[in-house]
């Protein structure tokens, strides 16, 4: 997919964290538009580590890119990704093979998905450690399209309510 076709629906949204590590940038650090290679956001040390974003309503993902920290790379390699639409129940839909990925080099970690949707994304490592990452960019349809198949779909829904039941005639 061409991601140019498409909009980084996490820029600027509100995002959170498990725990925040003193003196280093909070959680929307990694939803703000700037890859440096350096902290977006840092975790405590701690149990399953996680980083989330609120993308504001039921919403397509169709491609997740993650960039790396260009020091400490490993940190991440335990990276799993989980949707949820309440922030409550989540789902895991990326588990990463273990393998190390970077960010502005050009080696960031790229997870495409179809026919996903989701209001909340979560990137969690597991097992016990700090979890910290440059910018994480969630890509889906312009808002322009999300409306276009939403309309199409309420338009379909009202004329399939509007049909004549069997067996009535119409007048």
């Amino acid at each position: 997919l061409n991601v140019r076709s498409l909009k980084n629906l996490a820029l600027n949204k509100t995002a959170t964290q498990s725990s925040y590590f003193p003196g280093y940038p909070n959680s929307g650090g990694a939803v703000d538009g700037v890859k440096s290679g350096e902290i977006g956001f840092h975790t405590q040390a701690e149990s399953d580590p996680w980083w989330q974003v609120d993308l504001n309503s039921d919403t397509p993902v169709e491609i997740i890119r993650v960039y790396n920290r260009m020091c400490c790379k490993d940190l991440a390699k335990t990276l799993q990704i989980l949707f949820s639409n309440d922030g409550k129940s989540w789902r895991t839909v990326y588990v990463h093979d273990g393998s190390v990925f970077g960010g502005i080099d050009g080696n960031y970690l790229e997870v495409s998905f179809v026919k996903e949707h989701t209001r909340f994304v979560r990137l969690q490592i597991s097992g016990f450690g700090h979890f910290n990452l440059d910018e994480v960019e969630i890509y889906g349809p312009p808002e322009e399209i999300k409306n276009v198949v939403s309309t199409a779909i309420e338009t379909k829904s009202v004329l399939q309510t509007e049909k004549t039941p069997p067996g009535e005639k119409n007048n």
